[in-house]
């Protein structure tokens, strides 16, 4: 497993954000309490909420962290759904291996 580590900021105006393509393991992490998406296609971003989960960190424990430790076919995208109190982007974490 070759990890690789990067970092990514969102506004909702950026909309969807490719993440990984056919990941081996994918960790997303977001330290904010802003509900964020988690988007899994075989092609190009989600245009409907069938392939869509919400993570809501004020409401869930884990609505932080998303993590997939199989092999996975599809790409993934992610999105948030609220501007920071200042309008700052969301920040995301990401470890990969593809």
């Amino acid at each position: 497993m070759a990890l690789t580590t990067s970092s990514v900021s969102i506004t909702p105006a950026t909309g969807w954000q490719l993440v990984a393509t056919n990941p081996n393991y994918l960790q997303i992490r977001n330290r904010t309490s802003r509900p964020w998406q988690l988007g899994v296609t075989a092609a190009g971003a989600p245009t409907n909420d069938n392939a869509v989960l919400t993570f809501a960190p004020q409401q869930q424990e884990d609505g932080h962290l998303f993590v997939k430790s199989t092999a996975s076919v599809g790409v993934f995208y992610i999105r948030v759904l609220e501007d920071g109190p200042a309008g700052e982007a969301t920040q995301f974490g990401l470890l990969i291996d593809v």
